[in-house]
């Protein structure tokens, strides 16, 4: 008889970096969110719809995992009702198709501001929507350092430490040495699992609202079953 090779999948993720050198494997909603010019450009612009992109990873991320990118943000549109602009970043469960207002597992961060500046927070959810989990922490996650500035260039690192256990860490140069803020070990009473796409969602879609700017992200780095 003839015999068919099963396609083999890995027991957990294999490490991922990219340059966007090449938007392979990447899926987004809308043209908001778009890879050009070896850069993902991301409007955080509230107005009734999802803007998401999503890359898939070969298996699952194990319990421990680092994932960093650069972000820069521009000069800051401000509205002045008070929703959110901004983006959430991390991993999740679900892919692009999933709005952060929809339950999913996820452990990563978020950058908004609405009227004002607010600081980076330390966001994760388990079967939850990430924005009412987001206001459960506090309104805006689990603050860390000091509101984010029109014009700032942020590297970012976020670790899971284990299945219960993740920081974030904001970084100013893209050797990740010089801290510029940290949100320390957060313990979660919940444990995200199922976590392989890594993504950028926006926030409050579920509100149309003036205001937002267009990000600049690059250079993500995905290291599983590490937390160096």
């Amino acid at each position: 008889g003839t015999f068919t090779a099963a396609a083999w999948t890995p027991e957990s993720a294999s490490n991922y970096t990219t340059d966007f050198s090449s938007s392979t494997g990447w899926t987004a909603t809308r043209s908001q969110a778009s890879i050009t010019s070896s850069a993902l450009s991301f409007s955080t612009i509230t107005d009734g719809n999802n803007t998401s992109i999503a890359y898939e990873l070969d298996a699952n991320a194990s319990d421990t995992w680092t994932l960093k990118a650069k972000i820069a943000v521009p000069t800051q549109n401000h509205n002045s009702t008070g929703y959110g602009q901004g983006v959430y970043f991390g991993l999740s469960d679900s892919d692009q198709t999933k709005k952060g207002s929809e339950t999913q597992d996820f452990v990563g961060m978020k950058y908004m501001h609405d009227n004002i500046d607010r600081p980076l927070g330390g966001v994760h959810a388990d079967n939850e929507h990430l924005e009412v989990t987001r206001d459960s922490m506090g309104s805006y996650g689990v603050q860390f350092g000091s509101n984010i500035t029109a014009n700032t260039t942020m590297y970012i690192k976020i670790t899971r430490e284990s299945a219960t256990q993740y920081k974030v860490q904001h970084y100013s140069n893209s050797g990740y040495t010089t801290l510029v803020a940290e949100l320390s070990t957060v313990t979660m009473s919940v444990t995200p699992t199922g976590l392989r796409y890594i993504v950028f969602r926006n926030v409050d879609d579920n509100v149309n609202q003036s205001g937002g700017e267009t990000l600049t992200i690059d250079d993500i780095v995905f290291t599983n079953g590490s937390t160096a």
